[in-house]
């Protein structure tokens, strides 16, 4: 199926400019360098992906990766910038690669994900596929604090607390 296959992750030579692919295979370069006479620029090899590899790359030609905004035990979260909208989005890259019948499953929800707009509920615009495997979303980015880091605060002032039920299961009805 045609949103299986990887999305383009491109980052730019910091000597000329121009954009190279970000994750090489079988050790090829990726970039030629004029100002650099034409010394190669290697991407990385999928086997050394990290987290902060993705920070400065553009995502699919639309999304500018800026920053980690949050690691867990799932994935990473990071801000990014619509290239041609200048609106801020998040991107949720998954940790594990996923089997071609998980990642099917993983993409179908996204898709049926992606169709609920509800002011409680995070739109879901975008989702593919890294070239090493790693499924992603591209979400709506929300600012404020999360649940977890208001709870880390102390416990919530009941009023508060059934306010946020409220909005959690106008969200989920």
């Amino acid at each position: 199926e045609e949103h299986l296959k990887p999305t383009l992750l491109t980052k730019d030579c910091r000597a000329c400019g121009q954009a190279y692919r970000l994750i090489a295979f079988d050790d090829e370069p990726v970039h030629l360098c004029p100002r650099r006479q034409n010394a190669p620029t290697m991407g990385v090899p999928a086997s050394e992906y990290s987290d902060e590899l993705l920070i400065k790359a553009t995502l699919g030609e639309r999304y500018f990766i800026e920053e980690i905004l949050d690691k867990g035990g799932m994935g990473v979260v990071y801000k990014a910038r619509h290239a041609v909208l200048s609106n801020s989005v998040a991107i949720k890259v998954l940790h594990q690669r996923k089997q071609a019948s998980s990642l099917k499953r993983f993409f179908r929800e996204a898709r049926l994900a992606s169709k609920i707009k509800h002011p409680n509920i995070v739109y879901i615009q975008d989702f593919g596929m890294l070239p090493n495997g790693l499924p992603y979303l591209v979400m709506e980015y929300v600012t404020g604090a999360t649940l977890a880091v208001k709870l880390s605060r102390g416990p919530l002032d009941p009023l508060q607390a059934c306010q946020i039920a409220v909005q959690i299961a106008r969200g989920i009805e």
